[in-house]
């Protein structure tokens, strides 16, 4: 009668050990001491179990090791618990790689039972719960073979000593393994809990025997949920899916779960085995990828791509709906100037805070996309232009406000595009395209604005790209041009110099206005080959007249802010100047003043390296910008030269002619030039040279002449000069 009771409890307690065993993550072989094969728990290959128990290790398994020598378990379980390399196995005419770790079992008195050897899988290594679910697939087929295999049992069951020492292996097992495992009664009463269950809920094994499970809900699931998963079990017998619990302490966390029935051989249930393991860093790592997937990280406002899926469901909802929706393209006026004058992390401080005023003054519904540098895009559904304008000048006026970011006081302002759907685009990128070209508008109307995008804009900015594609083939198809404006001394009537003019003959378009293409060049940096190409030309033409007999006269040549910033002009114009053998000192340069007043302590530094050359230094369109008089006096200057926007309305305006006074004896004052361009009547001329102008320029002398035109009209004035 105990050998039967001996017997009934031995075959209870295989049915779930190999239960919790088969819901390992790898192949599990359990071996005696001598490496005999007594379990084995083989989700992958298609072994005959029944021949494999009792076989040696190696026998069953030809494993080769990456120099090709086979693996031996003894020489391995010499030294303990060990985590080898990868090894080989050949089966069925195909290489499987393998990892292996063999762990040896020891009972209360540390001697050693037996091994517990796991295999690996390197190429199929999957997620847990892929692995779990095949898992207990695999357990259904492990019953279904000991049932077919008790003869099996009932031969290891004669030896009672041996049947013991195998629910101790298994019991190991059961106790080390790195997921929760539960077993419940029938009526669903926790009967056993391992120490995996212990580390990740915080309870006790006392705390958890004779309880319900329901001590862990955390109170995130609805009874829908727990009513689907139950059907799942009682119908099917198993259930498996992502579950939130809480710990003994309180916290929450979620857990991968596979919960499963185990049945006696009459088909009752007599337990539930629960299967779970802790997923809260795999949960942090996909939050993280989404994360950085989808949004900016510097502002943690949604990318191009989340802006791309969310402006598309809002085009799909206002196509459906017949309503409108606006893009609106925001960009931070002269933002680089923050960077280089307070460094790149007070500008992207100042990002930070103008995407956080942005979002506070839009809807939930709306969307803030950060789409590269200083360049932002709001998507407005369901507005008109009216509602759309509000948004801009709110945010004119909210992005206007200073930035108090360090020590740093910063102001900025915005310039802002607005496309509308359906009206001016039917897609993302044609509206973020229209809403580009709109907010560029806004920048030339000077900033501080917003702008609705016009058919005519569209117009504009195909012909700018055409402009900008025919100007990379320009130069070596001869389509430039150089212009000579003479310049003449008020003070002794003789011409003095030229101011050379850069002209543009387009094979299709004709003449391109100046105005046109050079802002063209410096967007697309071509300024700088162009740029390059004026003063080599200038200087070789002023040298052939010299040679021809003319006077050496200066040339003055106008110098871009890109062709200024850019660290190796002093050698491009150095190397000109050996190229051509210009005298220096008959090279003058013409600066902008914005240029010259961006940057002022760089810009005297480049300036005082030029004039060290002996190349003269001029400000072009003086008064038209704003000018710091401290930094001008330390400017190497040799000449202001006064705005043809005041010359031109002098004999009617007395402002103009006040300011063109100032100009005049500032100049006298700082020891520089002055000269005034756009001349065109006698009047002008009469008032300059009474106020002590030193030169002029303009059409009343002559309108700007190709070489051979000015060569001609230097011959004549120097016969005539009156």
């Amino acid at each position: 009668m105990n050998s039967e009771k001996t017997f009934k409890r031995f075959i209870d307690e295989i049915q779930i050990l190999q239960t919790q065993l088969s819901s390992a993550c790898e192949i599990t072989i359990i071996c005696d001491k001598s490496g005999r094969i007594f379990y084995i728990n083989d989700p992958k290959l298609v072994l005959c179990l029944e021949k494999s128990i009792g076989q040696a290790f190696e026998s069953v398994f030809p494993l080769q090791k990456p120099n090709g020598s086979k693996f031996l378990l003894c020489e391995i379980t010499k030294t303990g618990n060990q985590e080898q390399d990868i090894f080989k196995l050949e089966y069925q005419g195909e290489t499987l790689d393998y990892r292996i770790k063999v762990t040896p079992l020891l009972d209360n008195q540390n001697e050693k039972l037996g091994f517990v050897i796991s295999l690996l899988d390197v190429a199929e290594c999957k997620q847990t719960e892929e692995r779990v679910k095949a898992i207990h697939t695999e357990l259904a087929q492990m019953l279904l073979y000991a049932q077919q295999s008790r003869m099996v049992l009932l031969s290891v069951i004669e030896d009672q000593k041996q049947a013991e020492a195998e629910l101790q292996l298994a019991a190991k097992v059961f106790e080390q393994s790195n997921e929760g495992i539960i077993i419940t009664d029938s009526t669903h009463n926790i009967i056993k809990v391992n120490k995996a269950f212990s580390k990740i809920t915080g309870y006790e094994e006392s705390d958890a025997l004779g309880n319900n499970p329901r001590m862990l809900s955390s109170g995130e699931h609805d009874k829908e949920f727990y009513h689907a998963m139950w059907k799942s079990i009682n119908e099917q017998g198993y259930w498996q899916g992502e579950v939130y619990d809480r710990r003994k302490d309180g916290s929450l966390y979620p857990e991968l779960l596979s919960i499963r029935q185990v049945k006696n051989k009459n088909g009752r249930v007599t337990q539930f085995i629960g299967v779970f393991s802790d997923i809260t860093e795999r949960k942090a790592d996909e939050a993280n990828i989404k994360q950085l997937a989808n949004y900016d990280t510097l502002t943690g406002l949604p990318n191009r791509v989340l802006f791309a899926d969310r402006i598309d469901n809002a085009l799909s909802k206002a196509r459906r709906n017949y309503e409108q929706l606006a893009v609106l393209f925001i960009d931070l006026d002269r933002f680089k100037n923050v960077n280089d004058t307070c460094g790149h992390k007070v500008g992207d401080a100042l990002l930070i805070e103008f995407s956080e005023r942005m979002v506070s003054v839009i809807r939930s519904e709306d969307t803030a996309s950060r789409h590269g540098g200083d360049e932002f895009l709001l998507v407005l559904p369901s507005v008109d232009t009216n509602g759309a304008a509000h948004v801009a000048q709110k945010l004119l006026e909210l992005g206007g406000k200073p930035y108090l970011i360090g020590q740093h006081e910063l102001n900025v302002t915005l310039s802002i595009g607005i496309a509308m759907f359906p009206d001016d685009g039917k897609t993302f990128d044609n509206l973020a395209t229209f809403a580009d070209i709109a907010m560029y508008r806004a920048k030339q109307e000077g900033s501080d604005a917003y702008c609705f995008f016009t058919t005519e804009m569209q117009d504009n900015s195909v012909r700018s790209m055409a402009l900008e594609n025919s100007m990379r083939r320009a130069l070596e198809r001869n389509e430039f041009h150089l212009n000579y404006q003479p310049q003449i001394s008020l003070e002794t009537g003789q011409i003095i110099g030229m101011e050379v003019l850069l002209r543009w003959q387009h094979p299709q378009l004709g003449l391109i206005p100046p105005t046109e293409f050079i802002p063209i060049a410096e967007n697309s940096g071509q300024i700088l080959a162009i740029g390059e190409w004026v003063l080599k030309s200038a200087a070789r033409q002023l040298m052939i007249w010299i040679a021809n007999g003319m006077e050496p006269i200066k040339i003055a040549v106008n110098i871009s802010a890109i062709q200024f910033r850019h660290p190796r002009l002093l050698d491009t114009i150095i190397r000109i100047i050996e190229e051509t053998g210009i005298p220096p000192h008959l090279l003058e340069l013409e600066l902008t003043e914005g240029v010259a007043m961006h940057n002022p302590q760089e810009v005297a530094n480049v300036m005082q390296k030029l004039h060290e050359q002996n190349i003269h230094l001029s400000i072009d369109d003086f008064g038209t910008g704003y000018s710091s008089l401290s930094y001008l006096k330390r400017f190497p200057v040799y000449k202001l030269k006064i705005d043809r926007s005041f010359v031109m309305h002098i004999t009617e305006n007395s402002e103009d002619r006040a300011i063109i006074s100032v100009v005049i004896n500032l100049a006298k004052s700082l020891g520089m030039r002055a000269i005034a361009e756009g001349v065109e009547t006698e009047e002008q001329l009469l008032f300059l040279k009474e106020n002590g102008c030193n030169e002029i320029q303009g059409y009343y002398l002559s309108k700007p002449l190709s070489a051979e035109q000015f060569k001609i009209f230097v011959d004549k004035f120097t016969e005539s000069p009156e």
